[in-house]
C-alpha cells in the first residue's frame, strides 16, 4: 500500500480518486509546456517534399497497407519526428489532421509508425503504413516536427486500398490435409 493515500476528498483533498476530480477551470489534468530559451528564435520545419502513396508490394497485404515516399524536411534545430495520419475524410488543416488516425506500422502488431529522422533534407524516405481497410479511399497526411515541437506544413496524398485477394488451394492438398 501507499502510505498516506486515501479516498477522502474532505480531509485529504487531492489524494486517491480525488486526483482526477474536475477542477474549477474545467480540466481534470492540465499540462503546460514551456520551451527552453534555446527555442526562442526557432523557425518551423519546412514541409516535406514529393509525398506519394503507392500500392503495397505484397499482394497478400496490399488491401491493408500502403507504401509512402516523401523527401525529408529541413529545420534549423533538426527534425525529431514525422507525424503521419490517415483518414477516410479530407485532411485540410491542423484540426482535421489531429482528428485523423495516427498511422500504424505494416506489421501484425500494427504498432505506431516511427519514421526515421536521420535522412538529410531532400533525401527520399520510404515507409510502409498498415492497419487500413480494403477497398477504402484514404487521405494520408505527413508533417515534420522539430526539437522545439514546432511543426511544418501538412502534405497530403490520396490512396484507395485494393480489394482483398484470397488465395486458393488445390483440392488434392485439402484432401491430403483432411485425410492424412
Amino acid at each position: 500500500t501507499m502510505a498516506g493515500m486515501t479516498d477522502d476528498p474532505v480531509s485529504s483533498p487531492g489524494s486517491g480518486g480525488d486526483r482526477l476530480s474536475l477542477m474549477e477551470d474545467g480540466y481534470r489534468v492540465k499540462v503546460v509546456v514551456k520551451p527552453p530559451i534555446s527555442c526562442k528564435d526557432n523557425q518551423p520545419p519546412s514541409a516535406i517534399g514529393e509525398l506519394r502513396a503507392e500500392k503495397y508490394p505484397s499482394e497478400r497485404d496490399a488491401h491493408q497497407s500502403v507504401r509512402l515516399h516523401f523527401r525529408a524536411a529541413s529545420d534549423d534545430f533538426g527534425i525529431v519526428r514525422y507525424e503521419v495520419r490517415t483518414s477516410t475524410e479530407a485532411i485540410t488543416d491542423d484540426a482535421s489532421f489531429t482528428a485523423a488516425t495516427p498511422a500504424k506500422q505494416a506489421t501484425i502488431q500494427a504498432a505506431e509508425l516511427l519514421v526515421p529522422t536521420d535522412a538529410k533534407p531532400g533525401e527520399m524516405i520510404e515507409v510502409d503504413v498498415g492497419g487500413l481497410i480494403a477497398s477504402t479511399h484514404y487521405t494520408i497526411a505527413v508533417r515534420a516536427m522539430d526539437g522545439c515541437t514546432r511543426t511544418g506544413a501538412l502534405k497530403t496524398a490520396e490512396f484507395t486500398t485494393p480489394a482483398r485477394v484470397f488465395a486458393t488451394v488445390t483440392p488434392c492438398i485439402v484432401a491430403t490435409a483432411a485425410f492424412g
